[in-house]
């Protein structure tokens, strides 16, 4: 995933205003880790509303279901969001993981309280604080 993908999918994210903090490896990254990371990790608020802007986000960059045979199609939208949880999405910006539960931390509402406002590609995004171990 290269920088202008990653400005991409947050241009759009912060279009549509979603509620999402990026987690993992471009966290770990945007705090200043020598870690290579090659997908973005996002937990993002299971609010209906939220459910409704992520779809809408990630429509123009054709969402699949990663490691799933291309015969499976994935209609990204409130009803498959509702119903699921966590997804491994290739898209084409690249791959993009959305986590609506993060395992031992909880859920957006729980992230966010520890997440940091930055800026990137002068966009405001909410990451996970540096005192948190990856």
């Amino acid at each position: 995933m290269t920088e202008t993908d990653v400005e991409k999918l947050l241009s759009a994210f912060h279009q549509e205003h979603v509620e999402f903090v990026i987690i993992e490896g471009l966290a770990a990254v945007l705090q200043g880790s020598a870690y290579v990371t090659a997908d973005l990790d996002l937990c993002y608020s299971r609010k209906r509303e939220n459910l409704e802007k992520l779809a809408r986000a990630l429509a123009p960059f054709h969402p699949a279901l990663r490691a799933v045979p291309d015969q499976v199609p994935l209609q990204l939208d409130l009803s498959s969001l509702r119903s699921g949880m966590n997804f491994t999405l290739t898209t084409e910006a690249g791959d993009v993981d959305i986590l609506g539960e993060v395992t031992g931390m909880g859920a957006y509402e729980q992230i966010v309280e520890i997440s940091e406002d930055i800026e990137i590609f002068e966009i405001s995004c909410y990451t996970l604080c540096r005192s948190v171990d990856y």
